[in-house]
């Protein structure tokens, strides 16, 4: 079956991704720029970025399979972990 799609959609697909192209990269500059304001040195924070990035892309496909609270124990939190006893 073929899909019919107008001009504006397709400006609308093109505009999308151009924005992606340019927040990506933003956003990847603001995580670890908060990492650094939370302590770690430049080094640490490009060592760390890597596994938050992951952590949130596997998130998410979770969260798009299984609805948004598929994902939560990939969260990182500020809680201190609770002793097992």
């Amino acid at each position: 079956m073929a899909v019919e799609s107008s001009a504006g959609d397709l400006i609308q697909v093109a505009t999308l991704l151009g924005a992606a192209v340019v927040a990506v990269p933003l956003f990847k500059q603001l995580g670890l720029e908060a990492t650094m304001t939370l302590g770690a040195t430049p080094d640490e924070a490009h060592e760390i970025a890597p596994g938050v990035r992951s952590r949130d892309a596997e998130r998410f496909q979770l969260e798009l399979a299984a609805g948004i609270y598929a994902g939560r124990e990939l969260i990182l939190g500020n809680q201190a972990a609770t002793a097992k006893e």
